[in-house]
């Protein structure tokens, strides 16, 4: 059997067996089921879905999409490690610890940072002393600012008051010459 015949075979089993009123999430990349101009379910599937089962159909492209849309409660290998790498910098006990924990959330995870996640970024450079007292250095203004400035726009206003109540300057701005050494 073509795979085509399969896939009609899959969703006409589909449809006389789902009870009415219930939604599917169709799970793939099949082309079969995919609109080529939307890249969403075929309209057509979709509307035959809820003329016959009198549900929404809808379409996820991954497993992973559709568990971090409708079960954000599930928690993926990498989300763990990613939180397990914030948590390290919220409790990192030496400059050195600091650096290395930065540059990994930094090439690790830049871009993938949820906003909660940079929120914590950001307390953690304001609250612990091994990250706050090194904010200066070059290295270290890059590492923080790369996972935050996603959410530049969406980081809460206190926050970023507070950072500057503990910095002493804007996040996105360069730190005034040395305040330590000034005469």
């Amino acid at each position: 059997m073509g795979a085509s015949i399969c896939d009609a075979l899959s969703w006409e089993t589909l449809l006389v067996q789902a009870p009415k009123g219930t939604d599917l999430a169709a799970i793939t990349a099949d082309s079969d089921f995919v609109s080529p101009l939307v890249g969403d379910l075929s309209q057509y599937l979709a509307e035959e879905w809820n003329a016959r089962v009198s549900g929404t159909a809808r379409r996820f492209a991954k497993l992973e999409d559709y568990v971090r849309r409708e079960r954000p409660e599930v928690a993926f290998p990498e989300d763990v490690r990613r939180d397990w790498a914030v948590r390290c910098l919220e409790e990192c006990g030496s400059f050195r610890e600091t650096r290395s924990t930065l540059r990994h959330l930094h090439r690790a995870y830049l871009g993938s940072i949820g906003l909660d996640e940079a929120i914590r970024v950001l307390r953690a450079a304001i609250t612990n002393n091994q990250v706050r007292w090194i904010l200066e250095d070059d290295d270290i203004q890059s590492m923080l600012r790369g996972p935050l400035k996603p959410h530049r726009e969406s980081l809460e206003s206190d926050a970023l008051d507070d950072f500057v109540a503990a910095a002493g300057w804007p996040l996105w701005e360069r730190p005034p010459q040395s305040r330590c050494w000034a005469a």
